[in-house]
């Protein structure tokens, strides 16, 4: 790990974020549309960190929710790191700088997390009344609010303060490429 402030930087912007998501959900937006706030931010810092570095900041991203959260720790810790280690090989062939492309991964993101936790609270207590079937049918809701979040805000996460050092090192001609 490269200094530990970076990561404490990444545990206070997704704390509040975070709690943004959980006001969401309190119902101040429509039920299903609330995003996923940290695929959007660990979208922005996996475009341009290593895939190491990624999955720390995965790792912090789930102690971040499962604190603030009623779903299974462990559950959400598997989401974020299967997700980091899913998003690593994209941003390290293609640049997520681009909008379409952090929509996608926001929206596959998003419903797959959404999807993975509802199947893993019908795990952990069947019911009949609310199935994962049916939750998993709001995680493509879940997926589109990512999406939009991902395009409006994505970009702009990667600026918070105290997250530079998480970057990689750049060549000229990666340099360059990202000037086309």
């Amino acid at each position: 790990m490269k200094g530990l402030l970076p990561y404490l930087c990444v545990a206070l912007w997704a704390t509040w974020l975070f709690a943004v998501q959980g006001w969401c959900a309190a119902g101040n937006v429509p039920a299903g549309l609330v995003p996923d706030m940290g695929v959007v931010l660990l979208l922005a810092i996996a475009a341009r960190c290593e895939r190491k570095r990624s999955l720390w900041v995965a790792l912090v991203l789930g102690v971040a929710r499962a604190a603030q959260s009623a779903d299974p720790a462990a559950a959400i810790l598997l989401g974020y790191l299967l997700l980091a280690l899913a998003v690593a090989p994209v941003a390290a062939t293609l640049d997520l700088d681009r909008p379409w492309l952090r929509a996608l991964l926001g929206a596959l993101g998003g419903a797959a997390l959404a999807r993975w936790l509802a199947l893993c609270a019908d795990l952990r207590t069947p019911s009949a009344f609310l199935s994962s079937q049916e939750l998993g049918s709001s995680a493509w809701t879940v997926g589109l609010a990512t999406a939009a979040v991902a395009l409006v805000i994505g970009r702009r996460l990667r600026h918070l303060p105290g997250l530079g050092p998480l970057w990689r090192e750049e060549g000229p001609w990666q340099l360059a490429a990202r000037g086309r």
